[in-house]
């Protein structure tokens, strides 16, 4: 082999590694990682429409049942491997793992049936939440793959990821109506426009 064969091997090598470097910005890989994460929306909405419509004629109750039954499993089945499988996982929180669950299905019953307004808002603080810290989640995955794991960076992250879904929830008058509803409902204080709308351009 050649002396000037050489460098044109280290740059085949370069690239190589460069191309191993790239890879490891994704779970699988960047266009995966696109379908899976960012255009899952464009395809379920318009299939729920689908079967929604006339020609398909499934009642949305029917199409409700279909999600929670067969969706709903893959959606908590790897949190819930993850969770009990996971011994370091485990051991960190383990009373949490154990009476959790427990004491929500305790509270589950009186508060449907004496205090549903309070368990609608908890319903939905929690969806909120879950939503939230599920893409959290996902900011910091790809975070860690690129090194950029700094306590700074993980509460901006954080504090972007809160801004979003709150600001959608407090500036869809729906939502607001619906919330505060529930609210009023549950014996919660009045509040007053300017303290909604001062809360809103918070967020």
């Amino acid at each position: 082999m050649s002396v000037a064969s050489v460098p044109a091997l280290g740059e085949r090598v370069s690239s190589g590694g460069a191309a191993s470097s790239a890879a490891r910005r994704w779970i699988i890989s960047s266009w995966v990682d696109r379908l899976l994460i960012l255009l899952t929306p464009l395809v379920a909405t318009p299939a729920v429409l689908l079967l929604n419509s006339p020609w398909v004629g499934l009642q949305a109750e029917t199409i409700s049942l279909i999600v929670t039954s067969f969706f709903a499993t893959g959606h908590h089945l790897p949190g819930l491997i993850r969770a009990y499988g996971d011994r370091e996982l485990f051991e960190r929180f383990q009373w949490r793992f154990l009476l959790a669950p427990p004491l929500v299905f305790l509270a589950y019953f009186p508060l449907y049936t004496y205090h549903y307004d309070l368990y609608r808002l908890i319903i939905l603080t929690w969806a909120t939440w879950h939503g939230l810290m599920q893409l959290y989640g996902f900011v910091r995955i790809y975070d860690a793959k690129v090194g950029s794991i700094s306590p700074r960076t993980a509460r901006w992250d954080w504090l972007v990821c809160l801004c979003g879904f709150v600001t959608a929830r407090l500036f869809r008058p729906e939502q607001v109506s619906y919330t505060l509803d529930h609210w009023y409902s549950a014996g919660g204080p009045v509040l007053s426009p300017g303290m909604v709308s001062a809360l809103r351009w918070t967020a």
